[in-house]
C-alpha cells in the first residue's frame, strides 16, 4: 500500500514538472519577453460562401444581362456554356454571348464566330460567323485576324484572295500569336511576295453582320464544294507556274506517301521522270483526292507528257484540283484556255455529247472563267454529264443539291448521287 502511494506521488510529481517545462519551454525560438505575454491564436478558418450568396450573384449577374450590360451578357453566357454556377445550356450560352456581339463587344464577337461556325447552340452558318470574326478582327485580337486569314486561303466562305490572307495573318503574327506565324511561313511557301497586294497590308474589312435576320444567309452566297475565282483580281496577280513548283507542292508536309510513290525529293531537277508505275500510283492519288496529283495530272496531260496530249481531260484535272483549293491549278487552267484554240475544241466536243466536255464547260463557268452560258446551260452539261456516268459530274450533281447552289437542295439526292 505504501509503495502504491509513494508511486502515484512519484508520478503526480513528474507530471506536473513536465507540464511546467512544456509551459516555459514551449518555443525556445522567441524572445522571453513573450513566453507569458504571447497574443492569443485563434484558428484559421476559411470562409465559403453560402447557397444564399452564390443565388444572390447569380440573380445580380442576370438583373445586369437583362438591363442590357454587354459584359455581364458575355458573362452569362460562358456561365451557361461551361456549367459554372448555371446549367450547361447551349442554347442559352448563345443567347446570351450572341446579344453581347451584337453591341461590338470584341470578345463576344469572336465567341459567338465559333459558335456559329461549330451549330452550338445556334443554327450553323459559316458566312455570318465570318463577319463576327471581321468584327473582332479589326478590334486587333489576333485569334480573329488569324482565323481571318485563314478563310481568304479557301474559297469556301469567302473568295481566295492571298493579298487580305497575307494581311491578317501578318497582323496576327505580328500581335504575338504564334498559330498565324506558322500560317504565315506556310503561305509563303506557296505564294510568291509579287503575288500579293502591299497596298492592302493595312486591310479592313467592312462588316455587314448587323443586318437583318432574314438577310444574313444573303449576305455571302454559299460556295461550299465550288471554287469562285475573282477574274479581275486573278490577272492582276498573275504569276508562272514552273515545273518545279508543282513538283515542290508536292514535297509539303502531308505529301510523303505520294513524294515516295513518284521519287521525289528536293536533289531532283526541274523534271518530270516517272515510270509506268509512278503514273499508276499517280492517278491512284488523283481518284482518292490529292490535288497536288490533280494538278500534276494536268500538267502532264496538257503538254503530252506520258500521256497522249488532251487539252480537255487537262482542264477536268485543273478544274477538280482548284475545287480542292490547288492554289496552282486556276492559274495553270487560266492559261491552258487562253491558248491553243482550247474554246473551239471544248465547243465540238461538247456537240458530240462527250460528257467530260460537259464537265469542264459546267466547271468554268462555276470558276467564273467563262460567261458565255447561262445558269441553266451550266446546270444542264452537269446532268447530262452525270446521266453518261462520268464520276467527277455525279459527284458534283451530288453537292449541288446538297448545297443548293444551283438546284434546290435535295438531300435525299444527294444520297442516291
Amino acid at each position: 500500500m505504501i509503495t502504491n502511494l509513494k508511486q502515484k506521488a512519484f508520478l503526480i510529481s513528474l507530471l506536473s514538472l513536465l507540464l511546467t517545462a512544456i509551459m516555459l519551454g514551449q518555443d525556445t525560438t522567441v524572445s522571453l519577453a513573450f513566453k507569458n505575454n504571447r497574443p492569443q491564436r485563434w484558428p484559421i478558418l476559411l470562409y465559403r460562401p453560402d447557397l444564399s450568396y452564390q443565388l444572390w450573384q447569380q440573380f445580380k449577374l442576370i438583373q445586369d444581362a437583362n438591363a442590357g450590360d454587354a459584359l455581364a451578357e458575355h458573362e452569362l453566357g460562358i456561365r451557361y456554356l461551361t456549367g459554372q454556377g448555371f446549367p450547361n445550356d447551349t442554347t442559352l450560352s448563345a443567347y446570351w454571348i450572341g446579344k453581347a456581339a451584337k453591341q461590338k463587344l470584341t470578345g463576344a464577337c469572336y465567341n459567338y464566330g465559333i459558335l456559329l461556325t461549330n451549330g452550338w447552340g445556334i443554327s450553323w452558318n459559316p458566312f455570318k460567323a465570318f463577319n463576327y470574326f471581321v468584327e473582332a478582327a479589326n478590334d486587333d485580337m489576333p485569334q480573329a485576324e488569324y482565323i481571318v486569314g485563314l478563310s481568304y486561303t479557301d474559297n469556301l466562305v469567302v473568295k481566295r484572295d492571298w493579298s487580305k490572307a497575307y494581311s491578317w495573318l501578318k497582323k496576327a503574327a505580328a500581335n504575338g500569336f504564334v498559330p498565324a506565324k506558322e500560317a504565315l511561313t506556310e503561305l509563303l511557301k506557296r505564294i510568291s511576295l509579287s503575288s500579293i497586294d502591299t497596298a492592302n497590308s493595312q486591310v479592313k474589312v467592312e462588316s455587314n453582320k448587323f443586318k437583318k435576320e432574314n438577310s444574313n444567309d444573303k449576305v455571302l452566297a454559299s460556295s461550299t464544294g465550288l471554287v469562285f475565282i475573282d477574274f479581275a483580281s486573278l490577272k492582276d496577280t498573275m504569276q508562272t507556274i514552273s515545273d518545279r513548283m508543282i513538283l515542290d507542292d508536292i514535297l509539303h508536309e502531308g505529301n510523303d506517301s505520294l513524294a515516295k510513290a513518284l521519287n521525289i525529293s528536293y536533289k531532283n531537277d526541274s523534271t518530270f521522270k516517272f515510270d509506268s508505275i509512278s503514273l499508276k500510283l499517280l492517278k491512284d492519288f488523283a481518284e482518292n483526292g490529292s490535288p497536288e496529283a490533280l494538278t500534276l495530272l494536268g500538267k502532264l496531260y496538257m503538254e503530252g507528257i506520258y500521256f497522249k496530249r488532251d487539252l480537255i481531260k487537262s482542264a477536268e484535272y485543273y478544274i477538280r484540283a482548284a475545287r480542292l483549293d490547288s492554289p496552282r491549278a486556276p492559274i495553270l487552267l487560266w492559261d491552258e484556255i487562253n491558248k491553243n484554240n482550247f474554246l473551239s475544241v471544248l465547243k465540238n466536243r461538247v456537240d458530240k455529247n462527250d460528257p467530260r466536255a460537259m464537265y469542264v464547260w459546267y466547271g468554268l463557268f462555276t470558276l467564273e472563267f467563262n460567261n458565255q452560258i447561262t445558269d441553266k446551260d451550266a446546270a444542264n452539261f452537269l446532268i447530262k454529264a452525270s446521266a453518261l456516268k462520268f464520276i467527277p459530274a455525279i459527284n458534283e450533281l451530288g453537292l449541288n443539291f446538297y448545297t443548293g447552289k444551283i438546284f434546290p437542295v435535295d438531300k435525299t439526292k444527294k444520297r442516291r448521287g
